[in-house]
C-alpha cells in the first residue's frame, strides 16, 4: 500500500485547497486503490476534512495534531514517521 498526506494547519485557507487536492485524488484514483490519503490537521479542521473524505469515498483518514505556532505547524510533514500505522505502508 502507498500513503499520500497533506497537512492543513491554522488557516481556513488550507481547507479549502485541501478539498480541492482531494477532490483531484478522487477523480483520478479508483475507491479500490492501494493508496491511501491521510490530512495531518488540527481539531478544529478534523471534521470538515472526514465529512470531504467520506463524501468523496477516498479510503483516507485524518490525524489530529496540535501546534502552538506557524513555524511549528510548517514542520509538521516531517512528523509523519510518527504515524503509529506509517509501517503499512511502502
Amino acid at each position: 500500500m502507498y500513503l499520500v498526506y497533506a497537512c492543513v494547519f491554522f488557516q481556513e485557507g488550507y481547507c479549502q485547497l485541501a478539498e480541492l487536492l482531494l477532490k483531484s485524488f478522487a477523480f483520478t484514483n479508483p475507491i479500490s486503490s492501494d493508496i491511501h490519503f491521510l490530512v495531518l490537521c488540527n481539531e478544529k479542521f478534523k471534521s470538515r476534512i472526514d465529512s470531504l473524505l467520506d463524501t468523496l469515498f477516498i479510503n483516507g483518514k485524518s490525524w489530529i495534531m496540535e501546534f502552538e505556532t506557524i513555524p511549528t505547524a510548517a514542520m509538521a510533514r516531517l512528523e509523519i514517521f510518527q504515524y503509529p500505522d506509517i509501517k503499512k505502508y511502502e
